[in-house]
């Protein structure tokens, strides 16, 4: 059928959440019923953010204590979605946890041939501890940490661990995370609680590029160095940053003092100071023109007796008449009469006199820059405060970004986790498809895209939450007749594929914050044209994600089209450097493997197809090897299903075709076709 013959897919790799706690007869029974609460509520959270989210979320749970070390999902991580949440039971033995064998264990499961095996590829996952014992380091334990410490995966890995009790001894899991400062202290079972909940996205300790930058000499080759290391800085913020809507300031924020600093409304600017110039780099890596607020930069270094530096700071438009927007700073750029309205705030060092560890906590880092710029006209800080409670957090949200219109606030914490706090953002999508849900008539997920001016579409996310049961099956009713051919495929969360749908609907989304980047480089989106009744896949382009899209009500009154659900939407709240026209390419013709079509007996109207093909895009971060499985009953209430499996391996690609042949031909089906 045309749906398979010419066909491409967008994987998304995988991210995993390894929760690891000690149980043990210490671990009260309070403790324990906050902690399988906030495991249950924070599974049910991150399935709801997983639709839309860059990769797929699956969760590992270890569980150790005194004597034995146990896998809560034995088989292996689950997907977010269909996670079942493990729960923690008394402890009944007695003895010290054993935490070298924990270590020893979670460094064999840490293997893209174990538990890090995933068909398009894992992210560095996210670990996190919990400990409550007083135990102290025992030489078993120091070499077993070793050996972890070691372990690639856990080395790139985001880890954190959790001090349980006013007992909990700190020692044990400072020495697993490297980092005392990524240990949180859980005195109360409500501090527990809040604590799970945070772990919806991975913490950052301070947003600085790994390795650690040192400055290049300025040579040559001065603007490709500098222009890497302001792209990889970018990265790191982009995949570390936790986006909060205020609302959830109360229930998300913990600890016992913050460090607010006011979000700009600008473009991120890298400053690279050599010990005479500065030179200024965005994100993309391209170098400002030059600037009086760079060139006054380099006066403030020099006069404070620096001799080399790399800052990150936000390039504005100035606000003596008001708050300015990005819009405003790209036009100052964009002519040369108006950049001397242009100005630096200053937020973060990388490095100054190549000591990437002189400074350490936020706090003393805004310290070390008011040294160095003081009463300058083109160069100041970022506007800071510190609070002390999260009621001190919500009055700053509310002086700086109600009452005095700003972008947002970024609050960094006792760990200096960094959490982007912004109002919420709307936005009208066209909706381009749709995946079935488990009840029949209904839809699961759906697919939503932007309109570019040459009227091209671009996928920008795909979600299901925020519709009701009642609407599910009422847009299944109103969609199912609008499917149409497409010569691209994407999947949802379940494997299922997409039906793809001519435009006509349009929806408004509530999201609580907009990505260019990921731990992956460049957001890129697929890019569909709606050309003879069909979508057909014209090529990707550097693009956006919405970070926990929500389908707040349907807008019938909006059009599918470059006014209606246009894709500049997006630029009022984010400023994408990335953004040019679309990669567009000769593609590689996929090659089919192996093709079976069985026929039942009894009916006619009964058919099932098995097909394997080789993409042949693997270049294109695309998947290497693809299986289809189709199933249609003229019987059925819903005639056509289809399943999508993808992978790296032929050998692997080959045994899902065989599991899925096994598993679905039966007494009473015949095989009719067949190329391999």
């Amino acid at each position: 059928m045309p749906l398979l013959d010419t066909i491409e897919a967008m994987p998304r790799k995988s991210t995993v959440i390894f929760l690891i706690v000690e149980n043990s007869p210490r671990f009260t029974e309070a403790h324990i019923s906050v902690f399988n609460a906030g495991i249950a509520s924070l599974i049910q959270t991150l399935a709801g953010q997983s639709p839309n989210a860059v990769s797929e979320i699956k969760i590992a749970m270890l569980e150790y204590g005194p004597g034995a070390v146990r896998w809560l999902t034995p088989a292996g991580p689950e997907p977010i979605e269909q996670c079942r949440v493990p729960l923690l039971k008394p402890w009944l033995t007695e003895g010290r946890s054993d935490f070298s064998r924990m270590c020893s264990e979670l460094c064999a499961k840490l293997s893209k041939n174990v538990f890090m095996r995933h068909a398009a590829g894992c992210y560095p996952p996210l670990i996190v501890l919990f400990s409550h014992s007083e135990n102290p380091v025992l030489a078993e334990d120091t070499d077993s940490l070793s050996a972890l410490h070691k372990n690639n995966w856990f080395k790139h890995a985001d880890v954190s661990a959790v001090a349980i009790g006013k007992k909990a001894g700190r020692n044990l899991p400072a020495r697993f995370v490297k980092n005392a400062d990524n240990v949180l202290d859980a005195h109360s079972p409500d501090a527990l609680r809040r604590i799970i909940a945070s772990i919806n996205q991975p913490r950052l300790s301070m947003p600085l590029p790994e390795p650690k930058v040192t400055i290049p000499s300025v040579t040559t080759d001065k603007e490709s160095k500098y222009s890497m290391i302001a792209r990889e800085y970018k990265k790191n913020i982009s995949k570390n940053f936790i986006s909060l809507c205020p609302e959830k300031i109360e229930e998300y924020l913990n600890g016992d003092h913050y460090h607010v600093t006011r979000k700009y409304d600008g473009e991120l600017a890298v400053l690279f100071f050599d010990g005479t110039r500065a030179y200024a780099f965005n994100s993309g890596g391209k170098e400002f023109p030059p600037l009086a607020c760079v060139d006054a930069a380099a006066a403030c270094l020099k006069r404070a007796g620096k001799k080399i530096a790399v800052l990150g700071a936000e390039l504005y438009a100035d606000e003596s008449k008001g708050r300015t927007r990005v819009s405003n700073t790209l036009a100052a750029l964009a002519d040369a009469n108006k950049r001397t309205t242009l100005r630096l705030a200053f937020f973060d060092i990388l490095s100054l006199d190549n000591n990437e560890d002189a400074v350490r906590g936020y706090g003393e880092m805004h310290a070390t820059l008011s040294g160095i710029f003081t009463n300058d006209h083109y160069c100041t800080l970022v506007q800071y405060r510190f609070a002390k409670t999260r009621a001190e957090v919500q009055a700053l949200y509310d002086e700086w970004v109600q009452h005095e219109g700003s972008e947002g606030l970024v609050v960094y914490g006792k760990t200096q986790a960094a959490v982007k706090i912004k109002p919420r953002i709307i936005i009208y999508a066209a909706v381009v498809g749709f995946s079935q849900g488990d009840e029949p008539e209904t839809i699961r997920t759906l697919l939503y895209a932007l309109a570019a001016e040459d009227g091209s579409y671009q996928i920008v996310g795909r979600t299901g939450n925020g519709l009701s049961d009642a609407q599910k099956k009422e847009l299944y009713k109103q969609l199912m007749p609008l499917r149409v051919e497409s010569n691209y495929v994407e999947v949802d969360s379940n494997h299922a594929a997409f039906h793809f749908v001519q435009p006509g609907l349009v929806v408004e989304l509530c999201a609580t914050d907009v990505l260019i980047e990921n731990s992956g480089g460049t957001i890129r989106n697929p890019l569909l044209v709606w050309e003879d009744n069909q979508w057909k896949h014209s090529g990707t382009a550097a693009g956006y994600s919405l970070v926990a899209a929500v389908i707040s009500r349907l807008r019938p009154d909006k059009q599918p089209d470059s006014t209606g659900v246009r894709i500049s939407q997006l630029s009022g709240y984010v400023h994408n450097p990335h953004a040019t026209t679309a990669d567009i390419k000769e593609q590689s013709p996929s090659r089919i493997l192996k093709r079976d079509v069985y026929r039942k007996a009894t009916s006619k109207m009964a058919v099932m197809k098995f097909m394997v093909w080789k993409t042949n895009k693997e270049s294109e971060q695309h998947p290497a090897y693809v299986f289809s499985y189709t199933n249609f009953s003229a019987a059925r209430a819903e005639p056509l299903a289809i399943e999508v499996r993808i992978s790296s391996s032929e050998d692997q690609i080959m045994q899902i075709y065989q599991d899925f042949v096994n598993k679905n031909v039966t007494t009473g089906w015949t095989k009719e076709a067949s190329l391999a």
